[in-house]
């Protein structure tokens, strides 16, 4: 399983958000994706590079959680 997306609760600020991404080592976006509006979204991988029905969502804590998936061979 690969990490698709992380997400973070918007009650954490942008930046503090940003170096909790940057510690765990995952990259960090660019552009916002305005279409979650409590959470901050990092895509890791485009959801097409993914097999269609094997994403499953991973809790880390209260404020934050993954999207994993299987990637296509």
């Amino acid at each position: 399983m690969e990490v698709q997306t992380i997400r973070i609760s918007k009650e954490i600020p942008k930046r503090q958000a940003n170096a909790i991404i940057k510690k765990m080592g995952f990259k960090i976006n660019v552009k916002p994706n305005p279409q979650y509006k409590n959470f901050h979204s990092y895509r890791q991988i485009q959801p097409n590079k993914f097999i269609k029905d094997s994403f499953r969502v991973k809790k880390i804590n209260k404020d934050m959680f993954m999207i994993v998936g299987k990637l296509k061979t």
